[in-house]
C-alpha cells in the first residue's frame, strides 16, 4: 500500500519565516558553520526541489511548483483507486525538467563553495 512518510496534514502543513526572521537565521547558520570544526550537512530531494525536480514527503497543498512529493501523490491515487474516483490530472507527474536537463540550484552551488572553502567536509544525502 502507497503511503506518505508524513500522517497527518498538520505535519504536512508547510511554514514560512518573515524576511527579518530568515535573515536572523541565516547570520545565526552563518556563526555556527564557521565555527565549527567539522560541519556535515545532511540533505536530500527537498534541495532539488528548486531545480524543477520534485521530492518525496512535499503535502498536496505544497506552495512548490513541483507539486506533491511522489509519495503523497502515490497515496491519493491509491485512495481515489479505492473510492472509485480516480481522474487523470492525479496520475500526472510534477517533474518540471527531466535530471539530465536540471541545473544546480543556489543551494547546491553554496554547497559546493563550503566544501571548496573547507567548512563542509561531508555531505550525506
Amino acid at each position: 500500500m502507497a503511503d506518505t512518510a508524513i500522517k497527518s496534514e498538520e505535519g504536512k502543513q508547510e511554514y514560512f519565516d518573515s524576511p527579518q526572521e530568515l535573515d536572523k537565521k541565516i547570520t545565526e547558520l552563518a556563526q555556527l558553520i564557521k565555527g565549527s570544526k567539522h560541519f556535515v550537512s545532511f540533505t536530500g530531494a527537498g534541495l532539488s526541489t528548486g531545480a524543477g525536480i520534485p521530492d518525496y514527503r512535499s503535502g498536496a497543498n505544497t506552495v512548490m511548483e513541483t507539486g506533491a512529493g511522489c509519495w503523497e501523490k502515490a497515496a491519493n491515487i491509491q485512495k481515489a483507486r479505492k473510492n472509485g474516483t480516480l481522474k487523470h490530472e492525479q496520475v500526472k507527474g510534477g517533474l518540471k525538467t527531466t535530471i539530465s536537463k536540471a541545473q544546480p540550484t543556489k543551494g547546491h552551488m553554496s554547497m559546493v563553495q563550503l566544501m571548496n572553502k573547507g567548512y563542509l567536509k561531508y555531505i550525506i544525502s
